[in-house]
């Protein structure tokens, strides 16, 4: 929970985020699978208190809630990238590298990124198959400090990945030359016109 809210610090309040959670509400379950915060703009508050709320306690059917994600996203119309946070493998009779392979087929552009808590070396290999068949990332972490530096990494590469933002068009310089003899001061009425309209008036010195 601490690691995810200090990477939520870094990121701004402007980009899209959501959270699902999986096996978090009923044992051996494995359509447990809830979206907590659907994916907007200014949600790290929302996403915050989900998770400090959230127990773990079911199956791990993380195939299920990767494909689930990207329906939710949208992923065959548009750019999306799932964070995957597991400390266990697959549970639920899925194939995570089969499912990465079919994502990427089916997607415009998905990428999936996967971070394994306290997973061998095995479990891991397991599972990194779903990032990189998106062409994603694995990270490995077995403390707080190693989770907190795996998801800051997911997110740089995430946020690396997003097309920059198009620049603002420049706006063409214009002058008001006032009549001779007149004064400095320019009236802009901008709103309603006409003698019975209302109108705001900024006054240009």
């Amino acid at each position: 929970r601490q690691a995810l809210r200090d990477m939520l610090e870094t990121v701004p309040d402007t980009m899209e985020l959501g959270l699902m959670a999986y096996g978090h509400r009923e044992k051996g379950n494995c359509s447990d699978i809830e979206t907590l915060v659907a994916p907007a703009a200014n949600t790290k508050a929302a996403i915050v208190q989900a998770v400090q709320n959230m127990r773990f306690l079911g199956k791990t059917p993380l195939s299920a809630a990767v494909q689930q994600a990207a329906a939710e996203l949208r992923h065959t119309e548009d750019k999306a990238t799932v964070i995957l946070i597991t400390d266990g493998e697959e549970t639920c009779n899925a194939d995570p590298c089969a499912l990465g392979t079919e994502l990427k087929q089916s997607g415009v552009d998905f990428t999936a990124h996967v971070v394994g808590l306290g997973l061998t070396r095995q479990e891991g290999e397991r599972v990194a198959c779903l990032a990189h068949n998106t062409g994603g990332r694995y990270f490995a972490a077995d403390d707080a400090a190693r989770l907190s530096q795996a998801l800051n990494a997911a997110m740089q590469a995430t946020r690396a990945a997003l097309p920059e933002p198009e620049p603002e068009p420049a706006l063409p310089s214009a002058t008001l030359d006032a009549p001779e003899g007149a004064g400095a001061g320019v009236i802009i009425e901008i709103g309603g016109t006409g003698p019975d309209a209302p109108g705001d008036y900024v006054t240009i010195i």
